[in-house]
């Protein structure tokens, strides 16, 4: 509670808000994250190479960045699949983000409360079902 009171802040017209403890809350998302890497690749990876790159509130009017959004489609304007934990729980998809170089992003929202974005490594294996491809040095999927 003693946190929730420090964060108070009043500004000009006199109401009183909280300020989010950011820093916090991305470690927890990288932490969720970390375990949904698990979930899908059954593989360990090191906490240190996830990077939460931004949280967006659910609300009545698209917050997340266009570039965001557009991860979520396929080439063709078709939503692509989301993997569901838990109806209105936890629904996240794994794409590769073409404005870092095709590094894998995490896309997951919890609660239908707030989206989470997160680069995440490629999973490391001998044995992986990722392997490279001849062409453009993409990865293939299945």
């Amino acid at each position: 509670m003693a946190k929730i009171e420090e964060s108070y802040f009043q500004d000009e017209s006199g109401k009183i808000y909280f300020k989010a403890e950011n820093d916090r809350i991305k470690k927890v998302i990288e932490k969720n994250a970390l375990g949904l890497f698990y979930h899908r690749y059954k593989k360990r990876a090191n906490i240190k190479e996830f990077n939460c790159t931004g949280f967006y509130p659910f609300e009545n009017k698209e917050t997340r960045p266009a570039e965001i959004y557009m991860l979520t489609y396929s080439e063709n304007f078709r939503i692509k699949k989301w993997n569901h934990i838990q109806a209105n729980m936890f629904s996240y998809i794994i794409v590769r983000d073409w404005m870092r170089n095709n590094k894998l992003t995490m896309i997951f929202h919890i609660h239908n409360t707030v989206w989470c974005v997160i680069e995440i490594p490629y999973p490391k294996s001998k044995n992986s079902n990722l392997k490279r491809s001849t062409n453009n040095n993409q990865l293939r999927m299945f």
